[in-house]
């Protein structure tokens, strides 16, 4: 790749040249004679499109599995994880019905239909320090994040020398939380 040098750089393509900026160098390079129609056509990118087709698949799984996932619990990187997950399993050879299942099986069976969710379910979050009543000492705190049954999430804030069921509880912004 050639280098731009001069007072202007460009960033754009003009007749089959590409001008462009990557980590902060203009660079320049001939434009690619590559074409969809080409890649979807030709025996030399048989292979490129079996794996087009097996991402396909997987993503529609991963979709299902994803998609059954309570809405409170859900987070994009599981999706993610689904996706490479069910991609492996189709590499392996398995079939698309097997590899559902088994994602099924593994992630979302709890969740299907007659699953009876718990009320609330909390896990640790990040400790802070939290400045105490005085402000002029640090009081170390236990935060735990509750999130009830319609998804509502909640803050309890227990200091060290008060046991952790006093806590005080209050609402929270997700923003708020790891900031």
């Amino acid at each position: 790749m050639a280098r731009q040098t001069g007072p202007f750089f460009l960033d754009r393509t003009i007749g089959n040249i590409c001008f462009y900026k990557v980590k902060g160098r203009y660079l320049v390079r001939q434009k690619s004679t590559l074409t969809g129609k080409r890649v979807k056509t030709n025996a030399a990118y048989k292979l490129t499109m079996i794996y087009a087709g097996m991402m396909s698949t997987s993503s529609k799984i991963a979709s299902v599995v994803y998609k059954a996932l309570p809405a409170h619990w859900k987070q994009f990187w599981m999706y993610r994880a689904f996706v490479g997950e069910a991609m492996e399993m189709l590499k392996e050879g398995r079939g698309a019905e097997e590899t559902a299942r088994i994602l099924w099986e593994r992630y979302a069976a709890e969740f299907a239909e007659g699953y009876e969710e718990i009320t609330a379910f909390q896990h640790p979050a990040p400790v802070k320090k939290i400045t105490s009543v005085s402000k002029s000492t640090l009081a170390p705190a236990r935060r735990i994040l509750r999130v009830d049954a319609d998804g509502r999430l909640y803050e309890t804030v227990s200091f060290r020398d008060e046991p952790a069921a006093l806590g005080r509880a209050s609402p929270v912004y997700l923003s708020s939380i790891f900031s």
